[in-house]
């Protein structure tokens, strides 16, 4: 989104637990990502939620840094516990 002048990233989708039994969300961990997949721009968020089979976990994340905006080439969500994180 360009508002103004000023690019704005508003990351929104959905988490479901396919799964026939509950399941806990993950942290969800954010990057954005140049030409040569190295990160510009990452965060990490706890949604801790669990859910049932079926059943779907909407995110949406609006506080991402834009200074980076020009270079992005791709955006990567991924979903993991803070030791699962740190090795990928």
């Amino acid at each position: 989104v360009v508002a103004g002048s000023k690019t704005k990233f508003i990351l929104a989708g959905s988490i479901r637990n396919q799964s026939n039994a509950n399941r806990v969300v993950p942290n969800v961990r954010v990057s954005l990502r140049d030409k040569a997949n190295q990160p510009l721009w990452g965060r990490d968020y706890p949604v801790a939620v669990e859910l049932k089979a079926g059943e779907v976990y909407p995110f949406r994340i609006t506080n991402v840094e834009t200074v980076f905006a020009g270079n992005v080439t791709s955006i990567v969500v991924d979903m993991g516990h803070s030791l699962q994180l740190l090795v990928r």
